[in-house]
């Protein structure tokens, strides 16, 4: 009989503290907080504290197990729960387990009993989020981790025969295609097993395959145009490995040969240039419960951003994530958890049996193609290390190693590609591969001065600083031969330890803020995509208040007023290897006083420095400013009055009355179209990308974008406007239904509580009035 799966997300008693009589069933839970799967014990939010997420808490559920399951091995599965946990089942305990990013299972066949029949089962979980000395990547290292049950469970009923283990692999060889798949049974005697591979419905072929000694072992070289995937051509297949009709496991892969070579990183023999972030699982207000589809919204952003590759960054993800990159085509760097601290020997303990579980969760996955064994920002511990290094090779030989290191040096090194976090602000945006390790292997730059240089939504400046010095270093990566990857830092903000960074609990260096909200820098990496047409536009911080254009057209045409002052081209002596430099825009008057006013061309130039000069003499009272006028009209052969007119027309008007059009020209056309004007009203832009939510396994959840807009839809970054939001329906808002925009934007989630049907989300503020967004929920019938 084949494994059958009962998911339990939904319907657990939650108490934030524990107590050990929580553990008996005869204990009464009704005071317990009903929470689904899932659950963070803190919302995130900026000022958050420390103590919200550590703690010590219990959850508690009844059910009954299902007829089909009665009489069978019952295993029950844990994702993921943060930090360690220890679980019951009626009253009984278990199993335990320490370290919160990576599976467990507990065989509850005896707690349960043999013969069940209609009695309900307790399960109880004790979930200890504290930070420990005993368990890692808990320490020195300034990220927090979110507590509670995050990720799901479920129940699993096996007969005694079962796949206990199994791994796939491909490459290329010579030019066909090699499957590898390996694995263990549950039993020592010989089993024949099969290898089924589907396109779809479509079954393509079968392998059979003797196991021995309770393990199995295959290469098979299957005589099919498989096609290959890349995140061009994510194509995947359906495998099915088989025990008769004891036993089966599905998964979905695709066919993929990878290399890193010291001239670059190969994808199915063709040279790829590795471009990504490091990806924080934590979700403002969500913190890591983060149902599926948020984890899918992280790469789909990841891929608008023209991203090819993330690192996990020492948050090794969920599942949700990963299936998400095999679909979307993004490659994982698969890395240890932890970052800047290296604890006692329980702790090193921990760490390595982490690992161990990562690598066998994660190493038949198509986008996993390296994993680290070395804490990033650490020095060597060089015993940690290889005893990591050892784990990886003999569960995964298939993969390299890369480990993250921020100091340069000619040390000698055991992994296989050497990753550097380049924080040294060389003048060309990063250092030459070179002056960081001679010897040969691949280099892949992991980090850069722009990934820790924070800004936040309300500080134009720094937004902007941010950006350039992401180009600046972009561009020292695309013109590099030698780097064959490059990482931008961090794709969002995320929560810290407090006093970690310099404003609050917030390390604000990602090019999204926590809710995913794209910051300038984001605009960047978007930009270099020829894929749709782009353009985004922001002020600068020159003396010229010069606007830069993030786009991937051909040039920028600005009129004024609806008359054509100059067109801009990108800035390609700064940044000669970007395939769609910034465009800085710096000129907002071109030739229009010699056409419109009679200013003689060989004055032009010296009158606009004039003007511009006087623009830095604008808070001087009227008066003061003709007077400082007379004295220089003359040389323009105008009188004082006349200047200031000009002054007025083409600076004042500039800064709140004129109208400028940015048109994005392609192939000498317009395919993008920016309009500042002077503001006259402001609405709300609400962005929901889905209508359709779907309560399955567990719930189904959908992020709700809102930004305070001018009547031309630019952002109004003076806005923050109180928002109020509340549902109607089988819907509920994810933390607090009261929050502010923040320089004209915010964002928020809401999700399904069990119910079906039409469903409303309303947002009000008092200055924009209110806004409805309507969704339909369903439901599967798995509860």
């Amino acid at each position: 009989m084949r494994r059958e799966r009962l998911d339990l997300n939904f319907g657990w008693r939650y108490s934030d503290d524990f107590k050990p009589e929580y553990i008996r069933p005869d204990f009464k839970d009704t005071a317990f907080r009903l929470v689904d799967l899932p659950h963070t014990v803190a919302e995130w939010r900026d000022g958050a504290l420390e103590s919200d997420c550590q703690r010590v808490c219990c959850y508690r559920k009844m059910f009954l197990v299902p007829t089909g399951m009665k009489g069978r091995r019952l295993v029950l599965h844990f994702e993921g729960v943060m930090g360690c946990a220890a679980a019951f089942v009626n009253g009984k305990p278990v199993c335990a387990h320490k370290g919160g990013y990576t599976p467990f299972e507990c065989d509850i066949t005896e707690a349960v009993g043999e013969n069940v029949r209609d009695e309900e089962v307790l399960i109880t979980v004790v979930v200890d989020s504290t930070e420990r000395e005993d368990t890692a990547p808990y320490g020195g290292s300034g990220i927090l981790h979110d507590g509670g049950i995050y990720r799901e469970i479920w129940l699993e009923a096996t007969d005694r025969e079962y796949i206990s283990d199994w791994r796939m692999f491909s490459c290329m060889e010579g030019e066909q295609w090699a499957l590898e798949f390996s694995g263990a049974i549950s039993t020592e005697e010989r089993r024949e097993m099969k290898i089924n591979i589907f396109d779809g419905e479509k079954k393509l072929g079968a392998k059979v395959v003797f196991t021995e000694n309770g393990r199995f072992a295959t290469k098979w070289l299957p005589a099919l145009k498989l096609e290959a995937w890349s995140p061009d051509n994510p194509k995947l297949y359906s495998f099915e490995i088989t025990i008769g009709d004891e036993d089966a496991v599905t998964f979905k892969a695709g066919v993929r040969d990878s290399r890193f070579k010291p001239d670059g990183y190969y994808l199915n023999e063709n040279r790829v240039k590795l471009i990504g972030f490091t990806r924080s699982q934590l979700f403002a207000r969500a913190g890591a419960a983060a149902a599926a589809e948020l984890q899918r919204d992280d790469v789909r952003t990841l891929r608008r951003l023209g991203c090819n590759f993330v690192r996990t960054g020492g948050f090794p993800p969920s599942q949700s994530f990963l299936d998400a990159c095999d679909e979307l085509g993004l490659l994982v760097f698969d890395e240890i958890p932890g970052c800047e601290y290296v604890g006692n020997e329980d702790w090193q303990e921990c760490l390595t049996d982490t690992l161990s579980e990562l690598v066998r969760r994660d190493r038949s996955r198509t986008c996993v193609v390296m994993w680290s064994s070395q804490i990033a920002l650490t020095t060597d511990d060089t015993q940690l290390s290889a005893k990591a290094a050892r784990i990886i090779r003999e569960l995964d030989p298939s993969r390299p190693i890369g480990n993250v290191r921020a100091v340069s040096g000619q040390q000698a090194i055991t992994e296989d590609v050497y990753c550097f976090d380049d924080f040294s602000g060389a003048e060309n945006g990063l250092e030459r591969k070179r002056n960081i390790y001679k010897p040969k292997c691949p280099y892949l730059v992991a980090g850069h001065k722009g990934g820790r240089y924070e800004a936040s939504a309300a500080d134009d400046t720094r937004l902007l600083e941010q950006a350039l010095i992401h180009a600046k270093a972009l561009n020292a990566a695309m013109g590099d031969s030698e780097i064959i990857g490059f990482c931008g830092g961090d794709l969002s903000d995320y929560p810290v330890h407090n006093a970690s960074v310099s404003d609050g609990s917030v390390c604000r260096s990602g090019v999204t803020d926590s809710s995913r909200i794209s910051k300038p820098a984001a605009w960047l990496y978007q930009s270099q995509s020829g894929k749709g047409d782009f353009l985004e536009l922001f002020p600068g911080i020159g003396s010229n208040g010069e606007i830069y254009a993030f786009t991937n057209c051909d040039s920028v045409r600005l009129k004024r007023n609806g008359k054509t002052v100059a067109e801009f081209k990108p800035a390609r002596k700064q940044y000669p290897n970007l395939p769609h430099p910034p465009i800085i825009i710096d000129d907002f008057i071109g030739d229009l006083p010699c056409s419109e006013d009679g200013v003689e061309p060989r004055d032009l130039n010296g009158l606009k420095a004039q003007l511009l000069a006087m623009s830095k003499e604008s808070t001087l009272p009227g008066d003061a400013r003709l007077r400082s006028a007379m004295s220089v009209a003359a040389k323009f052969k105008m009188s004082a009055e006349e200047l200031v007119r000009l002054y007025d027309k083409y600076c004042v008007e500039k800064n709140g009355t004129a109208a400028f059009t940015f048109e994005g020209l392609t192939n000498s056309l317009p395919t993008c179209v920016r309009v500042l004007a002077p503001v006259t009203e402001a609405s709300m832009r609400v962005v929901c990308n889905r209508k359709q939510l779907v309560s399955d396994a567990t719930y189904d959840c959908v992020r709700i974008e809102l930004t305070a807009v001018d009547g031309s839809g630019n952002r109004l970054r003076d806005r923050f406007d109180a928002v109020s939001v509340d549902v109607d329906g089988s819907l509920e808002v994810i933390g607090s239904k009261l929050f502010s925009l923040n320089a004209g934007a915010a964002a928020f989630y809401v999700r399904t509580k069990g119910g079906k049907g039409p469903a409303k989300v309303k947002i009000s503020t008092e200055a924009m009035g209110l806004h409805t967004v309507e969704l339909d929920v369903t439901r599967t019938g798995k509860k």
